[in-house]
């Protein structure tokens, strides 16, 4: 038994089966390729015109190499930052939690414990002077640029 939604959704997939293929077929179609361009347009009539050239898919220049490594050094960069943020912040919650669980902590150690215990405490610290650093590692731009800097302090 059919209640007239399977004839809708017919239309619809046969509409849009339609448009994308008038789409494809477009020569300035986001979704084409170059060798759809020449096929589609191999029997038109071309201008000899050296101020026009032909324009080229979008498609062809998405992903280009140094694009994709851009993303891979980005994800990279931000592991790196949530592995320091990770492994200086834990002490802090091992104390806060032990703290917490615990009220006489701090008057039970010695201390040299106590001293290490708020070294630990106050190591999260670390991560706000390490992430400079390692936005530094990998931006390019920003090497080049402290390269040329130092290198005018040398001449000096």
């Amino acid at each position: 038994v059919s209640d007239g939604n399977d004839d809708v959704f017919l239309e619809n997939s046969v509409k849009e089966n339609e448009e994308n293929k008038a789409r494809k077929d477009s020569a300035d179609s986001f979704y084409s390729t170059d060798d759809e361009l020449e096929s589609t347009d191999a029997d038109l009539p071309r201008k000899k015109s050296s101020n026009n050239p032909r324009k080229k898919s979008i498609i062809s220049h998405v992903y280009t190499v140094p694009q994709v490594l851009r993303k891979f050094k980005i994800s990279i960069l931000f592991m790196c930052i949530t592995l320091v943020f990770i492994l200086t912040f834990t002490p802090r919650l091992v104390i806060m939690i032990s703290e917490a669980t615990n009220k006489g902590y701090w008057s039970g150690l010695t201390d040299n414990q106590i001293r290490a215990s708020l070294f630990f405490y106050r190591f999260y610290i670390v991560n706000n002077i390490v992430n400079p650093f390692l936005y530094a590692a990998f931006d390019s731009r920003f090497k080049q640029e402290i390269k040329k800097r130092l290198s005018c302090f040398k001449k000096t």
